[in-house]
C-alpha cells in the first residue's frame, strides 16, 4: 500500500493544493487526511478447461439424438397443424443442441450420470 497525505479544506472538505480554497474563495485552515491507495496487482489466473474425450462426446451426441427422437415422436402425436409441428421441432432441436452440446454445466451432469451408470453396470 502506498500512503499519501492530501490537504483538504476544513470548511467544505474539498481537496486543495494551497492555503486558498477554490470552492470557498478564501484562505481556509487545512485539514490533513491520509489517503491509502491500494494497488492491486493481478494474480496469475487459473482457467478451468476441460478437454473432453471421444467417449464423452459420443455420449453427449447419443443423449442429444435420443432426446430428439423422443420429442419428435411426441410432436408427431400432437393434434396440431404440420407447420406448427415443424416450428416446435426446430425450437426443441435448437434448445436440445444448446443444452447437450454447448452447455458445459449440463455436460458435467451428463458425464456424472454416465459414470454412475457405468459403476452400477460393473456391480451387476
Amino acid at each position: 500500500m502506498i500512503e499519501s497525505d492530501k490537504i483538504f479544506c476544513a470548511e467544505c472538505g474539498v481537496e486543495k493544493t494551497s492555503k486558498f480554497c477554490d470552492r470557498c474563495k478564501k484562505e481556509t485552515p487545512n485539514l490533513f487526511k491520509k489517503n491509502f491507495e491500494v494497488k492491486i496487482q493481478p494474480k496469475p489466473s487459473l482457467e478451468k478447461q476441460i478437454k473432453r474425450g471421444e467417449t464423452s462426446w459420443n455420449w453427449f451426441w447419443f443423449i442429444f439424438v435420443s432426446l430428439i427422437s423422443i420429442f419428435s415422436f411426441i410432436i408427431d402425436i400432437l393434434p396440431i397443424l404440420w407447420s406448427w409441428k415443424i416450428f416446435i421441432f426446430v425450437i426443441i432441436t435448437a434448445f436440445l443442441f444448446w443444452l447437450c452440446i454447448l452447455n458445459t454445466k449440463f455436460q458435467n451432469k451428463l458425464a456424472g450420470f454416465k459414470m454412475k451408470l457405468e459403476e452400477t453396470w460393473r456391480k451387476i
